[in-house]
């Protein structure tokens, strides 16, 4: 059998230097500049978002307005319907109560009967003539 060769062994890697903590206002600049680019672009959103939410709620504000308006309408109508027929009860029971009732007709036509306050005309004929 044949024998592996040694593998070579890595140059030592060069020591960093220590890391010194950087000023505070340094590490802060690099995410305030990158949301002042964005920021633009994210109020543009934003206000397109809240204009069509305003939008969408006037469209439902309206939509429940007309509900509510064919509700109404309809309540409306079946009152409209209701007086209809009882108009038309009372003017029943108004032309019956006008009209000469069947047994007044009979008194005043077979029997030659009227009214106390009436005042009645008869024709007198001559029996010569």
């Amino acid at each position: 059998m044949a024998v592996a060769a040694p593998r070579a062994r890595p140059a030592p890697k060069p020591v960093a230097a220590p890391r010194v903590a950087r000023p505070a206002a340094t590490s802060r600049s690099r995410p305030v500049a990158r949301r002042a680019a964005t920021s633009p672009a994210l109020a543009r959103w934003t206000l397109w978002i809240a204009i069509v939410a305003v939008l969408l709620a006037g469209i439902v504000a309206l939509n429940v307005a007309a509900l509510e308006l064919r509700v109404e309408r309809g309540k409306v109508q079946s009152q409209n319907a209701d007086l209809r027929a009882g108009i038309e009860r009372l003017e029943a029971q108004l032309s019956g109560a006008a009209a000469v009732s069947p047994v007044e007709a009979a008194a005043r036509g077979r029997l030659g009967l009227t009214e106390p306050a009436e005042t009645v005309y008869l024709g007198l004929e001559r029996a010569g003539r």
